[in-house]
């Protein structure tokens, strides 16, 4: 096709792929921060094949329309994914994209994070709009007396010979492209994954990697992976050789027998804010205080997925890891999980769950039923105060939650109520009047400042529900959580140098961004009696530790749990994915992560967050947790779909 005279032959195809190209290149230095020739191999694979399938079908009339609207799309979909990875972390797939009404939600928290570079995708279809502009102008009589016609007759020989080349250029790619997929299919590690492929080849992967697990659990039943992670678990020396033997009592067992059961699960919570202090002021006062009569976990981890806060709730009511392809509450809302709720429920008690958005904010309401919970108290139950974009504050959520506990002990049962706080919650920015942390004029403004800030107001807000638990008598008979869901801080905005000129200790972009508070109550511990337990835990095992307090043992009810309970372990793994490669994992004492796998891994220590060596010893738990976190996602992939006649 010529455009113009022959001085100026332009094809639309070389304009595409020079135009593509530069596109995944700045693409690839903004996601994974640089350019290899490996890595833009299945890039111009792509594209080629693209361009094959355009040129051997489209009518050469319409080919410009064509290529514009493709450039357009591709345009879209690169800048969405710089916009995700900027936030998130990490590079989404196609299930992301039909998650969009979660994005929407988001906007308060991603406008911010718009840079003019994350731009850069339009500017070519910006230019060749405004020129197409004059161009039209410049020529409008000439184009609208022009007869308008559309020929299809049969092609010559000329362009049948080319159309063959493409088909057969086509031909090559798509084969390349399935060889170069298929390969990669087989790779654990996501991010390093997503570095191979490109994104476009990335969502390939994501989508034949899916369907093939499908046929996988087709093939199994759930009692088989029951089994399976039984005889897994059992092989891991997560316990003492004496907790074998026939008359062993797990430690604290029934500690909390037949009690009340509240979990509050704090936004954005990290771990390095408690006892820390800020110019002589204590960041968390009230979670310090809380510390002296409760287990505190200083080494706990979140192990969410692509799901975020909804994914803690997940995890934490069931005890298995998050697939990282989806939200949970998005992909497994439809399924009968077993989970706390559940378990409670077999023993009599009522269970309520309690957050200040819309219930259908990430799906909640497909979540809730699943898990089986009685009751959930959305929006419609609490004044909005406009404390920030998710709506009430926590102050308003324990106000209005204190009348609905005193409801559930008046009936004379115990219950088990889960508390999804929100006022920490990115960007950190809360109402002046909220604001009691004095930040110095070095850290005003920036994202450290502003979320210290928020976690002080959480804290305070804490500190007045659990005030209100004593006084209304609820706190004497209830067992008492509080967890973090996951990270604030992002890596783009605070270095950790920042962190530690502030507040005065180190802090690891990985160690410590994964790191979240774990306290737990028992009715009956006063001040003095707290303990620090120095054991390795996650939001897995969250599940397991409340069942042994509560004197029910899983065991007997033939309850799978992937998480242990941390009252009763001497040496722990958990996993951790989506936000770090599959395969990473947090033992008593290092934080490992694989390269493309174990042998080029890395790993920090967890007490002085500085890198160790990487010796053959870690390969067993690598190895057990490459396994565990496989047969979770096989289990939740076995579980029945759940009846709706009550919903």
């Amino acid at each position: 096709m010529q455009i113009g005279s022959k001085r100026e032959r332009i094809f639309p195809s070389q304009v595409f792929f020079v135009c593509l190209f530069v596109k995944i290149i700045v693409f690839r230095i903004l996601v994974f921060g640089n350019v290899t020739a490996a890595g833009l191999f299945p890039d111009v694979l792509f594209v080629l094949t693209l361009v094959s399938l355009v040129e051997m079908l489209s009518v050469p009339r319409f080919r410009k329309t064509v290529y514009a609207l493709l450039n357009l799309a591709i345009s879209g979909l690169l800048f969405a994914a710089v916009i995700y990875h900027h936030y998130f972390g990490t590079v989404p797939t196609y299930t992301v994209f039909m998650e969009l009404e979660s994005w929407n939600q988001l906007q308060s928290t991603l406008g911010p994070r718009l840079r003019p570079v994350q731009f850069v995708f339009f500017v070519d279809l910006l230019i060749a709009g405004i020129l197409g502009l004059f161009r039209m102008i410049r020529n409008r009589e000439r184009i609208w007396n022009k007869p308008y016609s559309l020929s299809f007759g049969y092609p010559s020989s000329s362009a049948r010979r080319k159309r063959a080349l493409w088909a057969g250029m086509f031909c090559v790619g798509l084969a390349l492209t399935g060889v170069y997929a298929m390969h990669e299919i087989r790779q654990w590690n996501d991010p390093g994954r997503a570095a191979k492929l490109g994104l476009v080849q990335y969502q390939f992967v994501a989508v034949t990697g899916q369907a093939r697990e499908q046929e996988r659990l087709n093939a199994e039943t759930r009692l088989v992976t029951e089994n399976q992670a039984a005889r897994l678990q059992s092989s891991y020396p997560y316990k003492r050789a004496a907790s074998s033997s026939v008359d062993y009592r797990p430690a604290a067992f029934g500690a909390a027998k037949n009690m009340n059961v509240i979990m509050v699960q704090l936004e954005s919570f990290q771990n390095f804010t408690v006892q820390a202090r800020l110019n002589g002021q204590e960041i968390t006062p009230n979670l310090n205080r809380l510390m002296k009569d409760s287990y505190y976990f200083p080494y706990f981890f979140t192990q969410i997925g692509r799901g975020n806060t909804s994914d803690a709730e997940f995890t934490v009511n069931t005890s298995m890891y998050p697939t990282g392809k989806v939200a949970m509450s998005e992909g497994y809302g439809a399924k009968q999980l077993p989970s706390l709720p559940r378990l409670l429920g077999k023993h009599g008690y009522a269970s309520a769950t309690f957050h200040i958005n819309n219930v259908e904010y990430w799906s909640r309401n497909q979540l809730y039923p699943a898990l089986g919970f009685d009751r959930f108290y959305d929006s419609r139950y609490f004044t909005n105060d406009h404390f920030n974009k998710f709506g009430a504050s926590d102050e308003e959520l324990y106000r209005v939650s204190l009348d609905k506990l005193s409801d559930m002990a008046a009936a004379k049962k115990p219950f088990y109520a889960h508390f999804i706080a929100t006022s920490s919650h990115a960007p950190f920015v809360i109402p002046k009047k909220s604001r009691k942390l004095k930040i110095p004029q070095k850290a005003a403004g920036t994202q450290l400042g502003d979320y210290l800030t928020s976690i002080h107001y959480a804290d305070a807000a804490l500190g007045k529900f659990i005030e209100g638990l004593k006084k209304t008598g609820v706190w004497d008979s209830t067992l008492v959580v509080v967890y973090g869901d996951h990270f604030g801080l992002k890596p783009q905005k605070t270095d950790p140098q920042e962190i530690q000129q502030l507040l005065g200790f180190p802090y690891d972009e990985k160690v410590s961004r994964f790191n979240v508070p774990l306290f737990i109550h028992v009715p009956g511990q006063s001040e003095g009696q707290g303990k620090v337990m120095k054991q390795t835990g996650g939001q897995v095992d969250l599940l397991p530790t409340i069942a042994n307090l509560l004197g029910i043992s899983l065991q007997a009810e033939k309850f799978t749990a992937f998480g242990q309970d941390l009252m009763n372990v001497d040496r722990n793994v958990l996993g951790v994915r989506y936000y770090l490669p599959t395969g990473s994992f947090m033992n008593n004492e290092v934080l490992f992560v694989p390269g493309k796998g174990f042998e080029d891994g890395s790993a920090t220590s967890l007490r002085t967050l500085k890198p160790v060596q990487v010796n053959e010893a870690l390969r067993r738990d690598y190895d057990h947790i490459m396994a565990l976190i496989k047969l979770s996602d096989r289990y939740v992939g076995t579980l029945p779909e759940r009846s709706f006649e009550r919903e």
